[in-house]
């Protein structure tokens, strides 16, 4: 019988990638007799690492998944180790059918190892996955299952980022459950961001849990693409400090072709061609503007650029939630804006003195959202030049935005009054501002908060232009929604005289 036993295992080194019924059916005939040589193939190392052009190398496969089919709780212990086997992606499906085969006996051992915090992430997942395949499999041990995983998203089982990404797989399997029990700590978990959102977010789990699909087949392209350029971007961020990644709402990204070109020609640049135009702060460890893209936010852009082409749509348009541009300083020279913002922030250094470079500092510091720092140049410009109107008018832009209603008016009143004597810019520029500032100030008086977009879209020393062709910083910044006063239309400031006599001069 020995000999017979022993050729029906010497036949499963030749089986290849699928096993058999008739093979299978043979060992199994054997009984208990087989568990001792199926354990010793399962966990061979020289058939589990042997050339994957040779069939033995599945033997061990073969060897696990009949030892399921005996129910050889024996054979727990000693597969254990393989949890642990990061390296092959074939024993994620195999092991967790073991482990449901053999049911309870398995539950309490695959819990230490999800309790070991030196475990790798995906020893944890696929200890996680056996489970749930266990409760699958055996219904009445589903209730102690969920007690087992939910515990791992409390906060004293997430304090570092991999137990963040361990809870979010867990979530995943409690999906795999239908565990709405659950959903109370996996709503904590995430209203205390104690969870990785590139491996779940709460709204899919909500739907997940309700039985509902993720994506609507009636959502076409075009749909999707209107939708997601109304809306901020949702991009995922690593924070280079404590190393979490986490998704951030950016209203409008820019792409910089001019660091884009650069990087084709094979040069080296400080920064990347991706520039967001605000203040990112960690929600974890609280750092400021230490990230980095992550490949999905990447995959994202990548993605967006695509669906443009894909929908016939020119990277010329500086609208949308992206925007290809080129960014250029007054004086012509293209200039990426954080490269910018060094410079100029050297030249205040050398000449704190100077009103103008300080606003111009001031207002790359604005485009790319820091403002309280802008706040405190602008304001030394207007110590240094109180006829600043750039100065006023930024001023107020910001005030604006953040609904200081009270100097947001001071600012802008005080602009208006300069506007007429600023002759550093041409007579279509300065009408162009007047309306923008009396368009400010009526909503201001509404109590409305003037729109973020200002930071942006309105001319700056760093100026935003569509790509590839940038018009010459000679020609002036009008919005296109702006209505054009006639000369000898009523002057917009209320003075009874006409444009071309008041603010037209």
């Amino acid at each position: 019988m020995a000999d017979t036993l022993k050729s029906a295992l010497e036949a499963l080194l030749d089986e290849g990638e699928e096993l058999s019924n008739a093979a299978r059916d043979r060992v199994k005939t054997f009984g208990s007799v087989a568990i001792p040589p199926l354990i010793e193939m399962a966990t061979s190392d020289e058939l589990n690492h042997a050339p994957s052009d040779e069939p033995r190398v599945y033997a061990p496969l073969h060897a696990i998944e009949i030892l399921g089919d005996l129910r050889a709780t024996q054979a727990i212990e000693p597969l254990l180790p393989l949890v642990a086997w990061d390296d092959d992606d074939w024993l994620d499906h195999t092991l967790p059918e073991f482990f449901a085969k053999v049911g309870e006996p398995a539950i309490a051992p695959l819990e230490q190892i999800l309790a070991d915090n030196s475990k790798t992430i995906h020893t944890h997942a696929r200890a996680s996955q056996s489970l749930v395949k266990i409760a699958q499999e055996h219904s009445e041990h589903r209730a102690r299952v969920i007690t087992i995983l939910t515990q791992y998203l409390k906060p004293e089982h997430t304090q570092t980022p991999d137990h963040e990404t361990r809870a979010g797989f867990i979530i995943g399997d409690l999906c795999d459950l239908q565990a709405t029990e659950a959903l109370p700590a996996i709503r904590r978990a995430f209203a205390e961001d104690r969870v990785d959102p590139q491996v779940v977010d709460l709204d899919h789990v909500e739907r997940e849990m309700r039985g509902e699909p993720l994506v609507s087949s009636e959502q076409d392209l075009d749909v999707l693409t209107a939708k997601r350029e109304k809306e901020p971007l949702s991009l995922m961020l690593k924070c280079t400090q404590c190393g979490r990644e986490r998704r951030h709402q950016i209203p409008v990204l820019f792409v910089d072709f001019g660091t884009v070109e650069r990087h084709k020609r094979k040069e080296k640049t400080k920064y990347d061609e991706f520039v967001i135009p605000q203040r990112i702060t960690c929600p974890k460890c609280g750092a400021v503007d230490q990230y980095e893209l992550t490949a999905l936010a990447h995959l994202s852009l990548t993605l967006d650029l695509v669906t443009r082409k894909e929908c016939g749509k020119t990277l010329q348009r500086n609208e949308g939630n992206i925007r290809y541009v080129r960014f250029a300083m007054t004086d012509g020279r293209e200039m990426h804006p954080r490269e910018a913002m060094d410079l100029l922030r050297d030249q205040v250094a050398r000449n704190p003195k100077d009103a103008d470079l300080r606003v111009r500092y001031a207002n790359v510091l604005r485009l790319l959202g820091y403002l309280d720092e802008a706040i405190a140049e602008l304001t030394a410009a207007l110590e240094l030049d109180p006829n600043q109107f750039e100065a006023q008018m930024n001023l107020g832009r910001i005030h604006g935005v953040r609904g200081d209603f009270v100097n947001a008016q001071n600012a802008l009143q005080r602009a208006m009054q300069l506007l007429p004597t600023w002759r550093k810019y041409a007579p279509m520029m300065r009408q162009a501002s007047a309306i923008e500032i009396a368009d400010h100030l009526e909503k201001i008086a509404r109590q409305e908060k003037l729109a973020p977009a200002i930071m942006y879209e309105t001319p700056l020393p760093l100026t935003p232009s569509p790509a590839p062709n940038r018009p010459s910083s000679k020609q002036p910044a009008v919005r296109a929604d702006s209505p054009r006063l006639g000369r000898n239309d009523p002057c917009f400031c209320g003075s009874g005289k006409k444009y071309k006599q008041c603010h037209g001069r």
